[in-house]
């Protein structure tokens, strides 16, 4: 038909646009992608938990508008807050032996995405419990105390008697052992936050050796490095005996405190910026880093208000419950519940260890050295916990744990040492990546294939306020092959007359990112080659 133009035309033509968009990528530096850490990092497992608190991770996660990664974790380390040192576990190895199940798990994400949110919903049935308990029990509690003033007092009244002749040795012995086998009811408390390594070790002496901090914020960790400290020293042997089960004996001037075990709980949710403090030479020589299970979560993106829901009640409630019920378990007087590994639970781990992290320690583990050497003692708290997440207070009963169980705690262990490692090596996407990525941002924002400068300058002033601010982020985008600085045309002006404004055009390899697909016109012949060059159908959008 007269006009219409043969296939060979259009295979021509098809051809030189195509010779003209490689020419024109040619002009760029070789793109080199803008990547933050989490961006590379697996995402949480999420079907790893039990069905109910998978479903209730996702609810919270929609309803909060936050990582899901974030509350998967957090879910974990309340498990361990609420078992709060009732177990341990027996994988069937001789040369290792978990005494306990606590975890200390550190989430990093950025201000504002819905750290404390998370928290105060996880938080909830442990403060409603510890609130009821210390309801019901409030007057035995207050009387107890009384009573151990008046055997107190008793003693020192004796001592006095003593001095003076009035009271034998024996009165005096007797009236101590009274005093020291005397153990009052106490208020419970689960939960602490800001507080310094002494006050900590109070806590703990206290409640039987049994504490968790929980921060949002991260000041406990300046704490930890000494802020208190006369001379700046740190301050950390308390988390180090809490995380091992260790004894801890401490003699101050009027207080001496001696507990045959600790079971220290620990969950940080904290910025990038606090990790790096905590990323320091001294935490990491004596092994204050490797005891964390870490966890950085991809960025949530937008958190829109119209897509947040609420949780289920029933979803709520399994979840308050599962908690309640773990922390309803009565202590063993004396001696802790054992879990035992089934012989093929013990298998996998004996496999998982000899022929997977043993090899990995001289290769991508080489860089968290001492983190490495206790892959094996977090899967088996892993076990531990995932068991309690299925069974709750039936695990009093059914203590073996399979190796389904073992299977998944595999699979927790590998999700967090390559986070593990990405806070070791990377302690915060630095300043210059965050602003590239922000900048880049505000191109794909103009939908156009060049970006004026002047409208790109306004785009940025958010957060890079000046062209000094903004320069040294264009030029990196340059550098990495994402922009070009177009050639000025002398002839043209702009709207008032002056010069036109320096222009940037963006990578053809990027134009699906910033046009949309839907924007690309396309041939019948050769669809993946737009019909024009987006250079050559330039807007004016200065």
């Amino acid at each position: 038909m007269i006009g219409e133009k043969t296939p060979n035309a259009l295979r021509l033509e098809a051809e030189a646009r195509e010779k003209r968009r490689q020419d024109e990528i040619a002009q760029y530096a070789p793109l080199k992608r803008i990547e933050l850490v989490q961006d590379q990092l697996p995402d949480f497992p999420l079907d790893c938990l039990p069905d109910e608190l998978r479903k209730f991770a996702e609810q919270v996660s929609v309803c909060k508008q936050a990582p899901v990664d974030a509350v998967g974790v957090s879910l974990l380390s309340m498990i361990s807050l609420a078992e709060g040192g009732r177990f341990k576990v027996d994988p069937g190895v001789k040369a290792v032996y978990q005494k306990g199940i606590n975890l200390y798990t550190m989430t990093v994400m950025e201000s504002g995405t819905g750290k404390s949110e998370i928290m105060n919903v996880l938080k909830k049935p442990v403060e409603d419990f510890q609130r009821d308990y210390n309801k019901k029990y409030k007057e035995q509690i207050e009387m107890d105390a009384n009573w151990q003033n008046v055997l107190r007092d008793r003693v020192e009244k004796i001592k006095k008697q003593c001095v003076n002749g009035k009271a034998e040795y024996s009165d005096l012995q007797k009236a101590q052992a009274e005093f020291a086998a005397f153990k009052p009811m106490k208020r419970l408390q689960c939960i602490t936050d800001n507080v310094t390594s002494e006050a900590l070790e109070n806590l703990l002496a206290e409640n039987g050796g049994v504490m968790s901090v929980v921060s949002t914020e991260g000041g406990v960790i300046d704490i930890m490095a000494g802020r208190y400290s006369k001379d700046g020293t740190l301050n950390i042997d308390v988390y180090l005996h809490g995380y091992s089960n260790e004894s801890l004996d401490k003699g101050r001037m009027k207080l001496h405190i001696h507990l045959d075990n600790l079971y220290l709980t620990v969950i940080f949710s904290i910025q990038p910026t606090v990790l790096s403090s905590f990323m320091r030479r001294d935490f990491i020589e004596k092994g204050m880093t490797a005891r964390f299970l870490y966890a950085i979560p991809k960025d949530f993106g937008k958190r829109l208000l119209r897509d947040s829901k609420d949780i289920e009640p029933l979803c709520q409630a399994n979840y308050e419950n599962k908690i309640r019920d773990i922390m309803d378990i009565p202590r063993n007087e004396g001696e802790l519940y054992e879990l035992r590994f089934s012989e093929a639970a013990t298998e996998l781990l004996v496999v998982y260890n000899d022929d997977g992290i043993q090899e990995r320690i001289g290769e991508d583990l080489a860089c968290i050295p001492k983190a490495s050497k206790r892959v094996i003692g977090q899967t088996i708290r892993l076990a531990g916990i995932l068991h309690l997440m299925e069974h709750g207070s039936g695990a009093v009963e059914k203590r073996e744990i399979s190796a389904e169980t073992v299977k998944k705690a595999i699979r927790l262990t590998d999700y967090f040492l390559e986070h593990t490692k990405a806070a070791h090596k990377t302690v915060e996407d630095s300043e210059e990546v965050q602003n590239l990525k922000y900048v880049w941002e505000k191109c794909r924002a103009l939908k156009k294939p060049v970006a004026p400068h002047d409208v790109l300058r306004e785009s940025c002033r958010g957060r890079l306020r000046t062209n000094e601010e903004q320069r040294p982020y264009i030029g990196g985008l340059i550098e990495r092959g994402y922009l070009r600085e177009l050639p000025a045309d002398k002839k043209e002006k702009g709207k008032d007359g002056r010069p036109r404004a320096v222009r940037y055009g963006i990578n053809p390899l990027l134009y699906d990112e910033v046009l949309g697909k839907k924007d690309s016109v396309v041939t019948k012949l050769h669809p993946e080659i737009p019909k024009k060059t987006p250079l050559e159908e330039t807007a004016d959008v200065s």
